[in-house]
């Protein structure tokens, strides 16, 4: 049975508490979602007949969906959700994250996760892939609980530490069924699953309250699909997606004052890892600690959005990064056809997330949770994503005063 619920869409950012406390807070406002996604489209189905009946049945629970998710006029009388072929009609403009957790076919699942792979799944394998896509490959272990237990899930800004979601679970049976399965899941970290495809990952190991935030951990668009997400308990006969997609464009962050985003970065020469980058000064919010992360949870407008890149962070260190050679901490130059120490020519390139990027890395925007790898190295040698990346924090499960 699915209860009323509510939902105010925001989102999470990236930090463990102990890294928290290296890094101060400040002042900030959260930033309204906004879309354009207005259609409903079915991914798959039968012939026009069984669309047309999927369709009907489908309206009146995506309705339902969007109301739980606070979706703009989904009170009575507001928002409504019409069969027209090929799929669905909305009667509003509505975020397209809210689109695209409202059409998914089945109820989303909290599972375990035995392993994590930085890229995207290899074609034809058994992972699970995450969003946004080709960042991750998960391998998925057993059911955990669904989620009929949440009462409401909304979003919520800590100005400077980033944001987290704020979880509410039904009192009685339905909250100690879900904190007996989360309690018996402890020591692997847990996914938030919608149609295979893992929305987030969080670390449970807290007991659950009837109260609780998951976060800090993630950006403001995958958080508030972790929210959204975490209030579909229903199944619909056919899945359907929306006309726009919620990743055709890059976040704009990190925000000054708001967000707080962590990325892993290591870099690897002529067969061999550096040690993690020193730390660089903290007057900038854009800096590193000396653990393998860059921060950026920038004091203000020059150091923030588009102008968090590496190349500002690898400035505070007096290091440079271009797509010919790299001059960092082992205080040794790397340039194009310079010899490692077997003899053979290095050459530099860099990945983010496992995928080979091209031109500079210097004016690559820092994102949050990602894995960039640098190196200097012979021709065909692919170092992976390096040692940082295993390193970085999950959002936690935590008790709300």
């Amino acid at each position: 049975m699915t209860r009323p619920r509510s939902l105010v869409t925001a989102a999470m950012a990236l930090a463990a508490a102990a890294t928290l406390a290296a890094c101060g807070g400040g002042g900030g406002a959260s930033r309204g979602a906004t879309g354009d996604a207005t259609l409903l489209l079915p991914v798959a189905g039968g012939g026009n007949g069984s669309l047309a009946t999927a369709a009907s049945v489908a309206a009146p629970v995506v309705q339902g969906r969007l109301a739980r998710m606070g979706a703009p006029g989904g009170g009575p009388g507001g928002l409504t959700v019409e069969p027209e072929s090929p799929g669905l009609r909305l009667a509003a403009v509505v975020d397209p994250v809210l689109v695209e957790a409202a059409g998914r076919k089945g109820p989303t699942e909290l599972r375990a996760v035995r392993a994590t792979a930085v890229g995207a799944c290899p074609a034809g394998g058994s992972g699970a892939p995450s969003l946004p896509a080709g960042r991750r490959c998960h391998t998925l272990g057993e059911r955990i609980a669904g989620v009929e237990a949440i009462a409401a899930a909304r979003a919520e800004m800590q100005p400077g530490l980033g944001w987290g979601v704020v979880v509410n679970v039904t009192p009685g049976e339905p909250y100690t069924a879900l904190r007996t399965a989360l309690a018996g899941a402890k020591g692997s970290p847990v996914a938030v699953v919608a149609d295979g495809t893992v929305v987030a990952t969080f670390d449970a190991t807290a007991v659950l309250g009837l109260k609780v935030r998951i976060g800090p951990g993630l950006t403001e668009r995958q958080a508030r699909r972790l929210a959204a997400a975490l209030l579909v308990d229903d199944a619909l006969p056919s899945a359907y997606a929306g006309t726009s997609s919620p990743d055709a464009t890059p976040e704009p962050g990190p925000f000054a004052d708001e967000d707080f985003w962590l990325a892993a970065l290591s870099v690897h020469v002529c067969g061999a890892w550096l040690a993690d980058a020193p730390s660089t000064p903290d007057a900038s919010g854009i800096h590193s600690h000396g653990d393998g992360f860059v921060y950026a949870h920038p004091a203000n407008a020059g150091e923030a959005e588009g102008k968090a890149t590496l190349g500002l962070w690898l400035s505070h260190g007096s290091w440079s990064a271009t797509a010919t050679s790299l001059s960092l901490w082992d205080r040794t130059p790397h340039r194009n056809g310079d010899t490692c120490p077997d003899g053979r020519p290095g050459t530099v390139r860099w990945w983010v997330d496992g995928a080979e990027q091209t031109g500079d890395p210097e004016k690559h925007r820092i994102g949050n949770g990602q894995a960039i790898t640098l190196a200097f190295d012979p021709a065909g040698v692919d170092p992976g994503p390096g040692p940082a990346a295993a390193r970085l924090p999950l959002p936690r499960l935590a008790p709300e005063a």
